[in-house]
C-alpha cells in the first residue's frame, strides 16, 4: 500500500526516516542473518569442512586443541537457539491465548458501525468495510487492531463523544493503515524473532524502534491533507482514562516520547528519527557473534582419528586444551618443536632449531 499525505513533512526529514527504517531492518536481518549462518551452515554442507582438512595449524595455534577447546562454546549455541525457539513459541502461544480469550469477552459487547452512527461516517471516510470494524462500550484503550490473519479494528463506543468527526475519522484511518499493511502480524513475527533470539541483546532495542516506525507509518497513511487533526485527537486520546494495551494488539498507547515525537512531526517539525545506538547491548551483541563465529570456525577443522606411532595427532594429546595451547605458544615462542600431526609437512616434524 503507498501512502499519502507526507507532504506536511520537508523532503530531507522523510529521505532520512526512509534510511533510519532501512537500517533497522537491515539490522534486524543481519543479526539473524550472522546468528544463524553459523549455527546451521556447515551441518548443512560438507564442503566448508574439507577446507580445513590438511591444516593443523594456524600460525603458532593448534587448531586441533582449538576445535576440541571450543566445541562446547558451539554446542552451547545450539542449546541457546533451541531454546529461544520454544521461548518464541511459547510467547506466542500464549499471547493468542491471551487475545482470544480477550475478545471472546469484548465481543459479547460488540456492535457494528451502523447508518446514521458517527462511526459509520468515518469507517466509511476511512475506506474501511463495517463488517471490519467492532463497537465496544467501555473499552480500555480507544482504538486498536488486532488479528493476524483476518484483523479487526475495535473502537471505543465513547469515541463519538470523546473526539470530532474530523478527529474520529483521522483515529481510524490511522487503524485502517495497520489493518491494511497488516501489522499486528508484522509485529507477532519480530516479536518471535525478538524472543528466539534473546540472547543477541541489539536485537530487542531494534524491535522496539521498528514497532515505533510502525506508529509512525500509520500516522503519514492517515494524515491526508489534516495533519493537525489527526495531532489534536492523539493529544485528547493521551486523557483517556485507564489507558492500557491488550496484548497482541496494535493499540494506542501514549509512551511519552513516541507521542511527542508524532504530534510534532504532524505540525511539521523536523523531529529525528529515534533509536540512538546502546553501546553496552551492542557491544555485549558483538560478543556473542564472535565467540559464535570463533567457535563454528574452529569446528570446521575435522578431529583427526586416533593414531599411535612417532607422528600421532599430537604430542601433548593427554593435555587439556587449555593447557596444549598454551604449551604451544610457549613452545614457539622458545623455538622448540611444534606438535607434529598426522600429515604435517616433514619441516613442521622436525623443525630446524
Amino acid at each position: 500500500m503507498i501512502c499519502r499525505g507526507r507532504h506536511h513533512l520537508p523532503l530531507r526529514l522523510c529521505l532520512r526516516e526512509r534510511l533510519h527504517r532501512f537500517s533497522l531492518f537491515a539490522g534486524v536481518g543481519a543479526m539473524v542473518a550472522l546468528a544463524l549462518s553459523p549455527i546451521l551452515g556447515h551441518h548443512l554442507t560438507s564442503d566448508l569442512g574439507s577446507l580445513a582438512t590438511g591444516t593443523n595449524h594456524w600460525g603458532d595455534l593448534c587448531l586441533v586443541a582449538l576445535h576440541r577447546l571450543l566445541a562446547p562454546v558451539h554446542d552451547l549455541f545450539h542449546l541457546l537457539l533451541a531454546a529461544g525457539l520454544l521461548y518464541a513459541l511459547w510467547d506466542r502461544i500464549t499471547a493468542w491465548r491471551m487475545v482470544r480469550a480477550t475478545l471472546a469477552r469484548v465481543d459479547a459487547f460488540a456492535a457494528r458501525p451502523r447508518p446514521g452512527e458517527l462511526a459509520w461516517d468515518a469507517v466509511a471516510a476511512a475506506g474501511l468495510a463495517a463488517e471490519r470494524v467492532r463497537v465496544v462500550p467501555g473499552l480500555p484503550n480507544p482504538a486498536f487492531t488486532v488479528g493476524a490473519l483476518r484483523p479487526r479494528v475495535y473502537l471505543a463506543k465513547e469515541l463519538a463523544e470523546w473526539l470530532s468527526a474530523d478527529e474520529l475519522a483521522a483515529v481510524i484511518a490511522h487503524e485502517a493503515a495497520h489493518l491494511r499493511r497488516r501489522d499486528p502480524l508484522r509485529l507477532a513475527a519480530l516479536r518471535f524473532l525478538e524472543c528466539t533470539f534473546f540472547w543477541l541483546p541489539p536485537l530487542r532495542p531494534l524491535a522496539a524502534h521498528l514497532a515505533e516506525e510502525v506508529e509512525i507509518v500509520a500516522d503519514d497513511c492517515a494524515v491526508r491533507a489534516q495533519p493537525l487533526v489527526l495531532a489534536r485527537a492523539l493529544l485528547r486520546l493521551a486523557q483517556w482514562p485507564g489507558l492500557r494495551g491488550p496484548a497482541g494488539a496494535v493499540a494506542y498507547i501514549a509512551q511519552p516520547d513516541l507521542l511527542e515525537r508524532r504530534v510534532r512531526r504532524l505540525l511539521g517539525e523536523a523531529v529525528a528519527p529515534a533509536g540512538n545506538a546502546d553501546r553496552r547491548a551492542l557491544l555485549s551483541g558483538l560478543l556473542a557473534l564472535g565467540m559464535l563465529w570463533a567457535s563454528t570456525a574452529a569446528m570446521l577443522h575435522p578431529l583427526p582419528a586416533p593414531t599411535t606411532g612417532p607422528r600421532a595427532a599430537c604430542q601433548h594429546q593427554d593435555l587439556g586444551s587449555v593447557q596444549h595451547l598454551a604449551h604451544h605458544l610457549l613452545g614457539a615462542l622458545a623455538h622448540v618443536d611444534l606438535c607434529p600431526h598426522d600429515g604435517d609437512p616433514p619441516e613442521l616434524l622436525h623443525p630446524a632449531h
